[in-house]
């Protein structure tokens, strides 16, 4: 609901200010919400701006019922975070939490949880990359991903997503024609209008007139 602004800071904490001020002391804090000198990388409000995600560089994502902050609703572990940009998301319907993992070699997931019990339920691999930055459209309801290594990718369902990458997938592949399947005759043959005399001759014939000089007059 843009009430508030949400802070996490290298000592771990989490603080929370009024947007309207003052920004001198947090209404909410947190000293220890990740692991002193890591870096969080997200942080997600929900829809309702009760509760908020947070994805820590201690390899954790945490989910918070911001009326109570004093310790984490859920909590997962050991999902390898080596970048400073590692997103997390909610659903649009808010019942999963998605979050991807960073590596320094290897593959990058991503991974699914149940909003309400934190159970995992789902991951798969991205490729050989790292998950940067990801977004769950609410009205296509497609996954976009944004990987380390500069490829974009969107993931989207048959059955329960709209338009969007389904415009794309549904549209035949255009057959690429082989080289054995060209009539040998035109394999190679380059054909140059320009090549042969009848428009040599016309060419000549414009240039030779554009040479000529048009006489100017002068006034006394």
């Amino acid at each position: 609901d843009s009430s508030m602004i949400a802070v996490a800071t290298i000592d771990g904490s989490l603080s929370l200010y009024p947007t309207k001020g003052p920004f001198v002391r947090a209404k909410l804090s947190n000293k220890t919400a990740h692991v002193k000198g890591t870096e969080t990388s997200c942080l997600k409000f929900s829809i309702d701006g009760n509760r908020i995600l947070s994805r820590g560089g201690d390899d954790t994502v945490k989910l918070w019922d911001l009326r109570n902050i004093s310790k984490p609703v859920h909590s997962a572990s050991s999902l390898d975070n080596v970048f400073i940009c590692t997103d997390c998301w909610f659903s649009p319907d808010e019942k999963v939490v998605m979050t991807g993992t960073s590596v320094k070699r290897g593959s990058g997931e991503l991974v699914f949880f149940d909003a309400n019990s934190f159970d995992e339920l789902y991951r798969f691999s991205v490729g050989e990359s790292s998950v940067s930055k990801i977004l769950w459209h609410p009205k296509l309801n497609q996954i976009v991903v944004g990987c380390s290594n500069g490829i974009a990718k969107v993931y989207y369902s048959p059955n329960l997503s709209s338009r969007g990458a389904l415009l794309c997938a549904a549209k035949p592949r255009r057959r690429q024609v082989k080289n054995d399947e060209i009539p040998t005759g035109l394999q190679q043959q380059v054909i140059n209008p320009y090549s042969l005399p009848m428009y040599r001759e016309q060419r000549f014939l414009y240039a030779k007139r554009k040479k000529k000089k048009v006489p100017t007059a002068t006034l006394r």
